[in-house]
């Protein structure tokens, strides 16, 4: 290892034999041989063992040379090689066999590390990808909770100036209009807080058959309260398409992030009401693939900052509007479906994102 510590050995026609080898080496106290090709980039040819080694093996195979040579690739030392061999075979042609085959093993060995540290690299990849999902939720369903307050609050309103009619007492049918009334009013209430609760308690979903316009459905109806605050009107064009295998609860929060773009993008050129402020939301198939986009026709985007959308943390909002987050998060969760996401944007005039997830 990195220590000089011997971590692995492997032996060939050794047998029992080798265990006295194997426990002085992992002690630290390795044999001359091993010694002097950790030491020099040459092969190391011993002819007489049993007089130069302090080697376990070397009284028993004093018939015999041996020759070592260091297992190493890329400057990166991995171990030694050593052979046994009667002194007649002892050549010129063997001692570059064996270089050969040492270079072999070293050049095997160090594909394996960077395999094993490309797993490590994607593993941790993967663990950062979900954690700023996690925090691009934490922080939509923050966003979220105040439109929900926003959206209760009239219902309650409904019920609340219910209450005292029903105190001072009216007649049955009446009654029962102001009940139906304050019922409508409490499974509005229901709707929205589980909507919000459905969308917290996602995120630990897997993998499964996603109808896209259920996903469309269900970002609207987190985000109606934001949707009728900015006037915006949402235009939809859903097609039949295919069920595709994703993660519901990461797809809705990609269309979350989307459309709450969209509206802040429509709501910087329009401050008020204005017959533009349209959001098209088109579902279609195309090939093998499932085709969302999201369209509008707010501020747009300047060449340089298309650049950097997708980066973590990059963001033209100021810090009360936006994390940074949510593009980022939004990149990886698609490309996590082995999907793609484009986007075309003009200063002034507009952005459309188009999402393709395989079928």
């Amino acid at each position: 290892d990195d220590k000089g510590q011997v971590v692995h050995t492997a032996e060939a026609g050794l047998g029992d034999d080798f265990l006295p080898l194997d426990e002085q080496m992992r002690r630290g106290e390795f044999p001359t041989c091993a010694k002097m090709a950790l030491e020099q980039q040459e092969v190391v040819v011993i002819r007489e063992p049993s007089s130069t080694c302090t080697c376990p093996l070397s009284k028993s195979y004093c018939s015999g040379g041996a020759i070592s040579v260091r297992v190493e690739h890329d400057d990166r030392v991995y171990g030694v090689l050593t052979i046994s061999i009667p002194h007649e075979f002892i050549s010129n042609d063997e001692i570059s066999l064996l270089k050969e085959v040492a270079g072999d093993v070293a050049f095997a060995l160090s594909d394996i590390e960077l395999e094993r540290k490309h797993k490590e690299v994607e593993e941790e990849k993967r663990r950062l990808q979900e954690q700023l999902a996690h925090a691009d939720r934490l922080a939509t369903i923050g966003t979220l909770a105040g439109g929900v307050a926003h959206e209760i609050n009239n219902p309650l309103m409904v019920i609340s100036a219910n209450i005292p009619f029903l105190r001072e007492g009216v007649d049955e049918e009446e009654r029962n209009e102001i009940l139906q009334d304050m019922e409508g009013a409490a499974e509005r209430i229901k709707r929205i807080v589980a909507s919000l609760l459905e969308f917290s308690r996602r995120e630990k979903e897997g993998m499964e058959g996603v109808e896209m316009e259920k996903v469309v459905d269900s970002a609207l109806n987190l985000l109606t309260h934001q949707i009728r605050n900015s006037a915006v009107v949402i235009k939809r064009d859903i097609r039949d398409v295919p069920v595709i295998s994703a993660h519901p609860g990461r797809l809705e929060q990609v269309l979350v992030n989307l459309i709450t773009n969209a509206i802040w993008a429509l709501d910087k050129k329009y401050p008020g009401s204005n017959p533009d402020k349209v959001i098209d939301i088109r579902v279609y198939q195309q090939e093998n693939y499932v085709v969302l986009e999201v369209e509008d026709h707010g501020v747009g985007m300047s060449e340089e900052v298309k650049k950097h959308i997708f980066e973590p943390f990059f963001t033209t909002k100021n810090q009360t509007e936006g994390t940074g987050l949510g593009l980022s998060v939004t990149y990886g969760i698609i490309k996590a479906h082995g999907g793609d996401i484009e986007v075309e944007s003009t200063e002034g005039e507009g952005t459309k994102f188009t999402i393709r997830c395989p079928i």
